[in-house]
């Protein structure tokens, strides 16, 4: 039968509702579901990391940290409050529903482990610079 199903949701709740059940029926026959998110640019924040977490089925909540920081209004300013709060919001909200938080990618200049000690279980890692020093090198430097 299927062995993978793609589940397309705008945040809705007629979406939520879509993926709930969408995740029942690949369990029921042993397939794994894809998940992708349809939003307008202006409304990625319009779903809180509550109203994800809370969906059955849901096991991360993946970050793109490009994304995050254009739609809180401070582009790719990494380092500002505002987006370390939303950063905070995030992986405390996946603690509490027990899913992992994950980033995309590690932006550019930041190291890992700030990351891993917010909360965020797993990333992307940064292949350029570890293409050259080797994947084993780039591991050995994230404390785990």
């Amino acid at each position: 039968m299927f062995k993978n199903i793609l589940v397309p949701t705008d945040g809705s709740d007629l979406a939520a509702k879509a993926v709930e059940q969408a995740v029942l029926f690949a369990k029921e026959i042993g397939a794994k579901i894809t998940a992708v998110t349809i939003t307008e640019p202006s409304n990625l924040l319009s779903v809180s990391p509550t109203q994800l977490a809370s969906v059955p089925g849901v096991d991360v909540l993946l970050i793109g940290p490009s994304d995050l920081s254009i739609e809180l209004g401070v582009p790719l300013d990494y380092q500002c409050d505002i987006y370390q709060r939303a950063l905070d919001k995030i992986a405390a909200t996946a603690a509490k529903h027990g899913i992992a938080a994950a980033m995309y990618f590690i932006p550019p200049g930041m190291d890992p482990n700030f990351f891993v000690q917010k909360g965020f279980k797993f990333f992307t890692m940064p292949w350029g610079p570890w293409a050259t020093a080797g994947i084993q090198n780039g591991l050995s430097g994230i404390k785990r």
